[in-house]
């Protein structure tokens, strides 16, 4: 439905807000020091995100491009790229993605050829599901980072360039190892994501769009 294509397209700007949360808890996890690292790398409240507020007229007309979209990538329509600014996505990630409280998400910027990320998450459901996590219970996740993108041909992939979490830049040691990690190596074994994606001819950030290409 046009609902799974709002996330299938969407979750390839904002993969650096989930990319973020996943590398950051891996630090936690795999440097043994969980309480210390998270009092050094979250806080005790989150950080207000930038809102874009669209009114119903321009959700509607915005969807309505997606939708076009959409059909163009089943032949149901001719060739259509889909081009979004930053608000547009910021629009639809606080309409479609929000936390359970209403909050956003995240927040993103496009920027040359990356995708700039605001991330602000509450932690209580990692303390609880996790082992050796609970002292993250009450604590945010806050934190900035950019993300390059590449897809292409049915593959698809995102690197984080740099990383900021609770102010404060990760160490270099570990983000040598961060920036040649795959976030979306996973999202490789989602037929559906990858169903999705094998519809586009490639997507980029180019002149502060993200600019989704499908295939012929």
């Amino acid at each position: 439905g046009k609902s799974c294509w709002f996330y299938g397209c969407i979750s390839l700007a904002v993969i650096g807000v989930i990319g973020i949360a996943m590398m950051v808890g891996g630090a936690f996890w795999l440097k043994g020091q969980v309480e210390k690292i998270a009092l050094e790398y979250t806080g005790e409240s989150p950080n207000k995100l930038p809102e874009v507020t669209y009114t119903d007229e321009q959700m509607a007309s915005l969807e309505e491009r997606i939708t076009k979209f959409q059909q163009s990538t089943t032949n149901k329509g001719p060739a259509v790229n889909l081009e979004l600014t930053g608000d547009e996505i910021n629009a639809l990630i606080a309409k479609h993605m929000a936390l359970p409280n209403g909050d956003s998400l995240g927040y993103v910027e496009l920027d040359g050829d990356k995708i700039k990320a605001q991330i602000s998450v509450p932690l209580d459901q990692v303390a609880e599901t996790i082992p050796g996590m609970g002292a993250l219970k009450g604590r945010y996740l806050n934190g900035t980072g950019s993300v390059k993108i590449v897809v292409q041909d049915g593959y698809f992939a995102a690197f984080i360039q740099d990383l900021e979490v609770n102010g404060q830049q990760v160490p270099e040691q570990f983000m040598t190892q961060v920036r040649n990690q795959n976030i979306f190596k996973d999202a490789q074994n989602d037929p559906q994501m990858r169903k999705n994606v094998e519809s586009f001819e490639k997507v980029e950030v180019k002149d502060g769009k993200l600019i989704v290409t499908p295939k012929s």
